[in-house]
């Protein structure tokens, strides 16, 4: 096979990733496995790698995604989800995608975004289309956060860091904050002497869903209980999602 070209910066990079500790490989391996399974999606709903030409068991074509932010350059755990994603719909004869998630306005720049590409393209993980990156949907999020509004499905959230990962917060079984719900309730009386600027929260139904993980079998969530209301705008005004 015809060798190829390391750049001094691919040289580093694998360098800097072999330095990784076993525990600390492996704990990104569990992680990145764990995480793969939402990464086969449709319009319609989760299809499930079944290796039928393709097609999940909604019938419908696979897409695989890569959706990395270019705040930094890529490290072990990029690559792990990159590689996973990649492997799961080239092997079933899907499509693979990848999404520039530069929402954040402070951390991103273009230059690590086609640095980006470049170290992917190396390591031969290509993608047959490209998403509109997230910083040119702005205006479409701020068309749905409202729309959201006025269902009543959103309330800001003035909790700071530190109140919100207190000892007495709820916590789920795998020692994540889940959010009590506290300023859901906020009376507009109440919300006017805040003085700070809130983040804004999505109201989750207490009811329980069900669903077949590609990799984990079997996996049932309690939306209340086990995730809360999550933000979807931060105070800064990016939007989370």
């Amino acid at each position: 096979a015809e060798a190829k070209t390391v750049l001094p910066h691919q040289t580093a990079m694998m360098r800097n990733g072999l330095q990784m500790t076993e525990k600390a490989v492996h704990e990104g391996m569990l992680h990145m496995l764990t995480f793969h399974s939402f990464l086969i999606v449709s319009q319609r709903g989760l299809c499930y790698n079944m290796k039928m030409n393709g097609k999940g068991r909604c019938g419908m074509k696979e897409v695989g995604r890569f959706a990395p932010s270019p705040s930094g350059r890529m490290h072990l755990g990029n690559v792990f989800s990159a590689l996973l994603a990649w492997l799961s719909v080239r092997s079933a004869g899907g499509e693979m995608v990848l999404r520039i998630e530069d929402l954040d306005p402070d951390r991103c720049r273009a230059e690590y975004a086609a640095q980006l590409k470049e170290d992917l393209l190396w390591l031969g993980l290509d993608w047959d289309r490209e998403q509109t990156q997230q910083s040119l949907r702005t205006e479409c999020y701020r068309q749905q956060f409202e729309r959201l509004e006025r269902m009543g499905l959103v309330y800001p959230c003035y909790c700071t860091r530190s109140e919100l990962h207190a000892a007495s917060a709820p916590h789920a079984s795998d020692g994540n904050v889940v959010y009590a719900g506290t300023c859901r309730s906020l009376t507009p009386e109440e919300r006017a002497q805040k003085k700070r600027r809130p983040a804004w929260r999505l109201i989750v139904p207490d009811e329980t869903i069900s669903f077949c993980d590609g990799l984990q079998g079997n996996y049932t969530e309690n939306l209340a209980r086990d995730c809360g209301d999550f933000i979807i705008r931060r105070s800064d005004g990016v939007y989370a999602y």
